[in-house]
């Protein structure tokens, strides 16, 4: 067994880097300031943090794919912050979820099946693919407002 070091959670990706750099094992152990672990740190965690993203690995799945009609299919994983930033809308903060599934759950309130839809923020979501009891896939679509036509004959 090999030490890990220990970085704490507001130091920076740089000075975090720095200390991976000295490191027996290229993760470290992020704690908070109550010195909880609050999470694993790697080398590439930090070249995300710092570059935005890296498009170089070609087996990184996205989270979100733009599809030809507006709609978006996204992830149940996907953080909510991305789904804030690509919908540009604001979502409840604080209601204890950091995912789109978890944002998901918190509106229906129930375990979902396939094909459950609800609406929020001015957007639709429905659920269009589950893996297992988890929300694997969403299609987020702008409500369409039906317009009646008038049919031939009608005054």
């Amino acid at each position: 067994m090999q030490t890990v070091p220990f970085i704490v959670e507001n130091v920076g990706a740089l000075e975090a880097m720095r200390i991976l750099r000295g490191a027996v094992v290229p993760m470290g152990i992020v704690v908070d300031e109550y010195g909880d672990m609050a999470g694993v740190v790697t080398g590439y965690d930090l070249l995300l943090a710092i570059t935005g993203s890296v498009e170089a690995d070609a087996h990184v799945q996205r989270n979100v794919v733009e599809r030809q009609d507006g709609s978006f299919l996204v992830a149940g994983d996907t953080p909510i912050d991305e789904l804030r930033d690509l919908l540009d809308v604001a979502f409840p903060v604080d209601d204890g979820f950091h995912t789109v599934a978890g944002f998901a759950l918190s509106r229906i309130k129930e375990l979902p099946e396939e094909g459950a839809v609800f609406h929020a923020l001015g957007w639709r979501f429905e659920i269009v693919d589950m893996d297992g009891r988890r929300i694997d896939k969403l299609l987020v679509s702008r409500p369409h407002v039906l317009h009646r036509q008038k049919v031939a004959g009608e005054a």
